[in-house]
């Protein structure tokens, strides 16, 4: 099957398009790099003063998921409707290995199917390897977990960027690296000028 890259994803849409987005939490993501990822979306549908973007959460229970930090959010669809997104974020944090079950690679390996672009954030690139998403693609992952990323899966090209986007996957290093990953996407499909005012906000 052709691979779909993310900016020919981006650059079919049109300003009519609601570009809807995924987010598959994990337990004990990380809420620092999840909120930076869906707050520039909210702000800009905020200063477009309509809706441009929209997003879905997913847990594997279908209810609620635990962050590091103690908050649980909840779920607002269940795991086969991200298959009716553009792109997903799996969202990754602490003890990645435990929360790495054969469910959650089993969904994951069936959005894929459905020709979904599928990014991590995180430690959520860790999932996708053991999956088997990332092969022939460049990837990033927060740097405590870089080495072992690269000792248990030693075939795979992982950087030290920010973000990296390889055709149809979009990987994070995690923290606010998140926002400017979602900065960089939201000047490809509404401009530069809208990016520069999302990021404004966030000063």
């Amino acid at each position: 099957m052709k691979r779909t890259s993310i900016t020919d994803l981006i650059a079919s849409a049109d300003d009519s398009d609601v570009f809807r987005i995924g987010f598959f939490l994990l337990p004990r993501f990380s809420m620092m790099a999840f909120a930076s990822a869906i707050e520039p979306l909210r702000s800009a549908n905020r200063l477009m003063e309509k809706t441009i973007f929209d997003w879905v959460i997913a847990s594997e229970n279908g209810q609620y998921t635990m962050a590091s930090n103690g908050v649980e959010v909840a779920a607002t669809t269940d795991l086969d409707d991200l298959t009716k997104c553009r792109m997903i974020f799996v969202c990754g944090g602490i003890d990645i290995q435990r929360h790495c079950t054969k469910s959650v690679i089993s969904a994951l390996r069936m959005i894929d199917r459905h020709g979904v672009s599928i990014g991590a954030i995180c430690t959520g690139t860790y999932v996708l390897a053991k999956a088997g998403l990332l092969e022939d693609r460049r990837c990033t992952i927060h740097w405590e977990n870089r080495d072992g990323l690269m000792e248990e899966f030693p075939d795979l090209e992982v950087t030290e960027e920010l973000f990296e986007i390889d055709t149809d996957r979009i990987t994070c290093s995690g923290g606010t690296a998140a926002l400017d990953m979602m900065l960089h996407l939201i000047a490809q499909a509404h401009g530069n000028s809208l990016a520069t005012s999302v990021s404004e906000q966030f000063i």
